[in-house]
Order: structure tokens, then C-alpha cells, then sequence
């Protein structure tokens, strides 16, 4: 019952798929696997809505969050000159929350003194400071 899935979907406060099928496998053990019924609940939206793809609305007032984040993966992209060793680095992100805005630089590590020079650097950057500072 895909009305139903798609109720559930709507009333969580992070819509989640992935979980609704564990709750349906649960269920109905010999059920759909995991891309069939993606396809199935993608197919229920266009029919039912128009489109394949579910999003939520989310209320962002301008100002008010700085999301701050060290990205996941270190590139090698740094090389010493004196030996031609090459480095990996740390890269640091932030995001205004209201316009999307982005600031990252490189780093050596991803210690407390980089977070914070990372931080200092990317509010001159906006220049202002946002009421909330959201690390992940």
C-alpha cells in the first residue's frame, strides 16, 4: 500500500525510504527487494503526484546558520617541494543555511586550531556572523 508508505513518508521529519522498507520487509519478508520497490513507490508518485522524487519544504531564515563540516575524503594534492612527497589534505566546508553560499579551504590536519582558523576565515568571508554555527 504505497498511499500508505507515502503517509508514513510525509509524516516523518526526515523522509526515509530506505526505513520504510525495512518496516515492509518486516512485514512481508518475501516482499519486494530494495530497487524493486523504489521503482514501485517512484511509480506511485508519478501517477499519484507528477513526479518521481519526494521533498519536504525546508524554512530557512536568512542569517541564522553557518553549517561547518570537514568534507570526507582527503585528496592527495599537495606536494613538499623540498622532497616531491605528495600530502594529502583536509578540506573544510561551511554553507550559509538561508542562500547556500559556500567557503572551503585546505588544511594539513583537521585539529582544533585548523577548525578554528577555518571558522575565522570563513565569517570574513560572509562577513557577518550567523546566530547559530552548526558543525556536523
Amino acid at each position: 500500500d504505497f498511499f500508505q508508505i507515502h503517509q508514513r513518508m510525509m509524516a516523518m521529519e526526515t523522509p526515509d525510504l530506505a526505513f520504510q522498507w525495512l518496516e515492509y520487509k518486516k512485514e512481508h519478508p518475501n516482499g519486494y527487494q530494495l530497487s524493486q520497490f523504489y521503482k514501485l513507490y517512484r511509480d506511485f508518485l508519478r501517477e499519484n503526484f507528477g513526479q518521481d522524487s519526494v521533498s519536504m519544504p525546508v524554512e530557512r531564515i536568512p542569517g541564522e546558520r553557518m553549517y561547518i563540516d570537514w568534507v570526507g575524503d582527503q585528496p592527495e594534492l599537495l606536494t613538499d617541494p623540498a622532497t616531491g612527497e605528495i600530502h594529502k589534505v583536509h578540506v573544510f566546508a561551511t554553507t550559509l543555511g538561508f542562500s547556500s553560499r559556500v567557503y572551503a579551504e585546505v588544511f594539513l590536519d583537521e585539529k582544533l586550531p585548523s577548525f578554528i582558523t577555518g571558522v575565522v576565515h570563513a565569517l570574513e568571508y560572509y562577513g557577518a556572523v550567523p546566530k547559530y554555527l552548526v558543525p556536523d
